[in-house]
């Protein structure tokens, strides 16, 4: 964004936002542009799984195999067709954003910044649940 160009201002939003350890995110809220409306900070296992969630390529269009990484695991299924695949490859991801949450939502010491990080986190799973 145009604001995010002049440097004190990302960083005076920079500063008020960070989380130790994270790493700022645009995919959750917007995909496409880093600004102050849509960036959060995220835990770095959860920003790559966010990143690779709409990776079709975990999917073997001949053998109906999932095969992807949650959680840090790498996870293969067999599925009996493509239909069931998609299926299962949804209930993993759904899964592991809940559990993503419910973490998130444990921690002890919670800031505005993480509080933001898990709303929009839930938000997405909303989102996807009524696509689903």
């Amino acid at each position: 964004c145009e604001e995010w160009h002049n440097f004190k201002e990302f960083n005076d939003w920079f500063v008020v936002n960070y989380v130790q350890g994270w790493e700022i995110d645009k995919d959750v809220l917007s995909r496409t542009l880093y600004s102050p409306t849509t960036c959060i900070f995220l835990p770095e296992h959860i920003n790559q799984f966010i990143k690779h969630w709409a990776s079709a390529d975990c999917i073997d269009l001949r053998t109906s195999r999932i095969k992807t990484r949650l959680c840090g695991k790498t996870i293969q299924l067999d599925c009996s067709d493509m239909v069931d695949a998609i299926e299962q490859l949804d209930l993993l991801r759904e899964l592991t954003l809940e559990k993503y949450i419910f973490v998130l939502e444990n921690e002890n010491e919670m800031t505005d910044s993480k509080r933001n990080s898990i709303a929009a986190l839930k938000s997405l799973l909303s989102q996807y649940l009524r696509c689903v």
